[in-house]
């Protein structure tokens, strides 16, 4: 590819320009690599959590950059078991997500309490979940 190539990234699919030598880059900014590793390292997690990844699978992958080649074979077949806990999985994630967008709007619903019902709560949550609150709140309106 050369710099004046364009390609799409990984993470949020918007246009970046490529660039010379080293690794194909697939992210437009250390943003988005931040995010897409977080976010599957998040994956990762729940899918130990629920059984369909153990710590045996990580520890006996191969050790080598994971590279496809190119190549007309199909992917390996997965078993019934692989695909209800990928299905399971992605139930976990979208669940996951409702649950982040429900807590989301309550706690923007509670900050917009009238009088003093924001602060009321505030002084009577413990110190260190008032500062979780705080930072997600800071972060989140960043």
């Amino acid at each position: 590819m050369t710099p004046s190539e364009t390609r799409a990234c990984l993470w949020c699919e918007r246009p970046f320009p490529g660039r010379r030598g080293g690794s194909p880059q697939r992210f437009c900014c250390s943003r988005c690599r931040t995010a897409f590793w977080s976010a599957l390292r998040r994956w990762a997690e729940k899918a130990v959590a629920v059984g369909a990844l153990t710590v045996d699978h990580l520890r006996g992958g191969d050790p080598a950059a994971c590279t496809l080649l190119p190549t007309s074979n199909s992917p390996a077949p997965i078993s019934e078991l692989q695909k209800a806990a990928a299905e399971e999985l992605a139930e976990l994630a979208e669940l996951s997500g409702e649950i982040g967008q429900l807590l989301d709007d309550l706690l923007l619903t509670l900050l917009d309490l009238p009088g003093d019902g924001w602060p009321d709560l505030a002084a009577a949550l413990p110190e260190e979940l008032f500062h979780r609150v705080d930072r997600y709140m800071k972060a989140r309106l960043a």
